[in-house]
């Protein structure tokens, strides 16, 4: 065997008068140690990872900007979804004291309400890009509308203007408006189980007006679509309201009440 080879494979080949022909086949023996690199190198293969300092090839200080301008951002939107739920709590709640009667606790949540978004999250979303302004506070701003209107209903009898609401955009007070016909049919069916047919009607016929003035409107797919496609079942809920009512009457079951209360009815009226 020739120094510095290794036996790599070996077959055994029959001849034809029946010996054996042995063939050997040999590659050079490695020395099992990787080659070592060569010193120093090109510019270019340095900068790739040579150990050789370079220029930067982009402006490292402004991407260190845009990701502190990230964070701060971040951070607001954090403190808007916190406080928004602040405001989304105390309009829910005071949608409950003002159908049973709790005027001023209404007022009071709505005003700590609307102070919270002047005062607090007004400043944190002004200037900053649309979705601060967007998701959470919007979402607590649409239940702030839907209350100021059903309070405004109730003091009044009629609905405020956009203007009126102060801190509410367009489609804010649009969404209130409609989210406010569901808690009129709470409310009309409440006054039913008093028999208050004038306040009956009088709901049934301003969800009516509603409609009517929203069929103006081309609403694209989204919130605010499904909103007013559930406005004509609302509509349908009370005009059935109403009509049980009236037969309630013919059949001489449950008495129309006056919106003034039983005081104008005449004694023993209610035993009949």
């Amino acid at each position: 065997r020739a120094p510095g080879v290794c036996v790599s494979n070996f077959r055994a080949l029959a001849t034809g008068s029946g010996s054996l022909l042995c063939v050997y086949f040999v590659v050079p023996r490695m020395s099992g140690r990787a080659p070592k690199r060569a010193r120093g190198g090109s510019a270019a293969a340095g900068g790739a990872g040579g150990g050789v300092a370079s220029d930067p090839l982009f402006d490292e200080a402004a991407f260190d900007a845009l990701a502190a301008d990230m964070a701060a951002e971040d951070a607001k939107r954090d403190k808007i979804i916190k406080r928004s739920r602040d405001v989304l709590k105390l309009s829910k709640t005071s949608i409950y004291a003002l159908h049973r009667g709790d005027m001023a606790k209404a007022a009071k949540q709505l005003d700590e309400a609307r102070q919270i978004t002047k005062d607090e999250l007004f400043p944190l979303a002004e200037g900053g890009p649309a979705f601060l302004r967007g998701g959470a506070l919007s979402s607590a701003l649409e239940e702030y509308a839907e209350a100021r209107v059903f309070e405004t209903f109730l003091t009044t009898g009629s609905i405020p203007t956009l203007a009126d609401l102060e801190i509410c955009d367009r489609d804010e007070y649009v969404g209130g408006v409609l989210d406010f016909t569901g808690e009129l049919n709470r409310y009309a069916v409440l006054r039913a189980t008093d028999r208050d047919v004038e306040a009956v009607r009088h709901c049934r016929e301003l969800t009516d007006q509603l409609m009517a003035a929203f069929m103006k409107f081309e609403f694209r797919n989204g919130n605010l679509r499904k909103k007013y496609d559930s406005l004509k079942y609302t509509l349908k809920k009370m005009e059935t309201l109403i009509y049980e009512m009236s037969l309630s009457a013919a059949m001489g079951g449950l008495a129309p009440k006056s919106s003034e209360g039983d005081k104008d009815m005449p004694d023993g009226a209610d035993d009949a």
